[in-house]
């Protein structure tokens, strides 16, 4: 899902100085900064990037995280990714007993992904260490789930259905 960890963000304003930066954020910082920069409540997940454009990147992770739902035969897993610049780190969980099914490790080298082998012992020390913030992510977010959100999602019914061909999903 590279496509929803790579997007350009531009911000206009009079407040915002003429800059760019290429760091990773997630798409819920986008709507903390929206509320920062209009001085209004800021009580939404995500981390306003306005302590970017003021401090030249400064008190901003460098990495960030995303997740999915498996569907259809895959819907009792959890999908868990992490992306700094130069790494994508993927791993996939069982919803239900939080158990590793499969882990991936991607190198970004001139805009191209390529993976690199998570198995042989030889992962350079950043990557290993995206790989356990992964890793103890994942499994907090597991244990924060409920019930609800644990037990398998089912067929979507014929509202979702419809929708997701109105958007040509289907």
């Amino acid at each position: 899902h590279e496509e929803l960890l790579h997007v350009p963000l531009i911000v206009q304003g009079h407040t915002v100085p003429s800059n760019t930066f290429d760091i990773p954020v997630s798409t819920l910082d986008v709507a903390a900064t929206v509320l920062d920069i209009a001085r209004a409540d800021s009580s939404v997940p995500g981390s306003s990037l306005r302590p970017v454009w003021n401090n030249n990147q400064q008190n901003h992770s460098d990495y960030v995280y995303s997740s999915a739902s498996g569907e259809k035969e895959d819907d009792h897993l959890q999908r868990f990714s992490i992306r700094s610049r130069q790494w994508r780190c993927t791993m996939v969980r069982d919803r239900e007993t939080g158990e590793v099914v499969s882990k991936e490790l991607f190198e970004y080298k001139k805009h191209r992904l390529q993976q690199v082998s998570v198995e042989d012992g030889t992962v350079p020390s950043r990557a290993q260490q995206l790989l356990e913030i992964l890793d103890e992510h994942s499994s907090a977010q597991l244990k924060g789930m409920s019930p609800v959100d644990k037990r398998k999602s089912g067929e979507p019914n014929s509202e979702i259905e419809d929708r997701l061909e109105a958007l040509g999903y289907k």
